[in-house]
């Protein structure tokens, strides 16, 4: 696809068309073949009246590829890299000329989309039942009109079981039964009658005592440097065991890090030794001992804190929003530690994004170490249980600055009587400040930050002359500097 990209932008250049085509117009998308999660993609013809045919592209771990090159006068291909009974799949157009010029490809925010279903077994008062959650289609101009909701049991015909507005993706199923197989499919209807199916997705009912609850409270980093997870189980129930998993966030790869068998407590914690600086979704399944899936918790995420430093003395914090709570996150605590002292607590936000002016730091006393971390707070208000998650911290550095001043005037007037680096943000390892004489003899000295030369020696006031300073320091970057230069000792004339 690179050469023939390549090709088209070389016979662009040296054709005398140099206007491009339009974009091609996306008409819908769907999943054409369940089993093997091909994709069918529909368009309306190009208004350009030479286009010879249409790139394709399919969103890979967030990069748009090209999956093919179709020739006009087509309007629809069947994409069978599409593995889209395991995810959505997003897809974008572009057309060439037979000049070879290409179109601006379809709008990053007007891609179309498969639909992705997918079930839970839940109980709502004991009552067994199916919820059902998919993705929303998108980017239909004229917006969508309804979800039809299909099922089968048994592998049976499909029937309509309920239709939701276009603004609700997801269904509770009641009623089912008991060692049965259900199917289920999602037809999206636009508000001018275009239609997109999604995946075909079937589960099979073998409820014991199910439980009726079983979630997690909280996902944060402990002192020791670990997730924690905090789990609350129905022990009244008739559970095999209990499994913790864990993907990468907004990702479907789960992976069972914990499990418990015959558990009779009614809280587990458990602590995870995954890095702290990725964002994880956690999930608790309750199984059966035939390993089905008897119900499945909320999904519940560890905060990732990031940040940056700028030129104005200013530090941007932000983190992932926390979820899951029961009683959602009420509000954000802001940590802040200086040069490896106690945390302090710097502010509360309902946002995930924090300002830290720093200046007041700036005085010489600090090496420009800054630390931070947030916790969010869940609410009291039922059913919340006022928990808390810690996030990852984040370590952000400030640059040295220095000014030294050319003249002072040591005459006990206290005025620009002492001679001293202006720092701020340095080391007190390594600092070392020196003043000679113009012959080279050494008349000051100090590792002290803070400390200057008040123009004496030996206890006696040097004369009025000028003289030669080094300043040698480091920062927390690991960088080293060395200043020096001449400083001019005068007395003002006295009255």
């Amino acid at each position: 696809y690179g050469v023939l990209l390549s090709f088209l932008l070389g016979a662009s250049l040296a054709a005398q068309d140099i206007t491009p085509p339009d974009t091609p117009l996306l008409d819908s998308v769907s999943v054409y073949d369940n089993v093997t999660g091909s994709a069918i993609i529909a368009w309306h013809p190009c208004d350009s009246a030479d286009v010879v045919g249409y790139i394709l592209f399919k969103n890979v771990n967030t990069v748009w590829n090209i999956v093919d090159t179709i020739l006009a006068p087509a309007t629809s291909y069947i994409d069978v890299t599409a593995q889209a009974q395991y995810h959505p799949e997003l897809y974008r157009m572009a057309a060439y000329d037979e000049s070879g010029n290409l179109s601006p490809m379809t709008l990053a925010n007007q891609y179309h989309n498969t639909m992705y279903v997918f079930p839970y077994e839940e109980t709502d008062n004991c009552q067994p039942l199916i919820r059902l959650h998919w993705n929303r289609y998108l980017n239909w101009s004229e917006g969508v009109k309804q979800y039809q909701v299909w099922y089968s049991e048994n592998f049976g015909t499909f029937q309509l079981l309920t239709v939701n507005q276009g603004d609700v993706s997801g269904y509770r199923h009641f009623g089912i039964s008991d060692a049965t197989s259900y199917c289920y499919f999602i037809r999206a209807i636009s508000n001018t009658g275009k239609t997109s199916t999604s995946n075909v997705t079937c589960i099979y009912i073998d409820y014991p005592n199910i439980p009726t609850f079983a979630m997690i409270d909280y996902v944060t980093v402990n002192p020791s440097g670990q997730i924690e997870i905090s789990s609350t189980l129905d022990n009244t129930a008739q559970v095999n065991n209990y499994r913790l998993e864990r993907a990468p966030a907004f990702t479907d790869a789960y992976s069972t890090v914990a499990t418990i068998t015959g558990y009779q407590g009614n809280t587990w914690v458990y602590t995870d030794a995954a890095s702290v600086t990725t964002q994880w979704f956690y999930r608790l399944i309750a199984t059966d001992a035939c390993g089905n899936s008897l119900y499945t918790s909320e999904i519940a995420s560890n905060i990732v804190t990031y940040g940056s430093a700028n030129r104005e003395l200013t530090h941007r914090v932000w983190w992932n929003r926390y979820r899951w709570f029961p009683g959602d996150v009420e509000s954000y605590d802001v940590f802040r530690s200086a040069d490896d002292k106690p945390f302090e607590h710097i502010g509360n936000t309902s946002d995930t994004v924090w300002l830290d002016v720093v200046e007041s730091f700036a005085g010489g006393e600090y090496t420009g170490k800054f630390d931070y971390y947030v916790m969010a707070n869940e609410s009291t208000v039922a059913p919340g249980n006022g928990n808390k998650s810690r996030s990852s911290g984040v370590c952000l550095y400030e640059f040295s600055r220095v000014f030294i001043p050319n003249t002072f005037s040591p005459n006990e007037d206290s005025l620009n009587a002492v001679f001293k680096p202006s720092v701020s943000f340095v080391l007190k390892d390594g600092y070392h400040f020196s003043v000679y004489s113009r012959w080279g003899d050494q008349i000051f000295h100090t590792t002290n930050p803070l400390e200057g030369w008040n123009g004496k020696y030996n206890g006696k006031p040097m004369k009025a002359d000028s003289y030669v300073y080094l300043l040698r320091y480091g920062n927390q970057m690991g960088e080293s500097f060395e200043k020096s230069g001449f400083v001019h000792i005068y007395y003002p004339p006295k009255n």
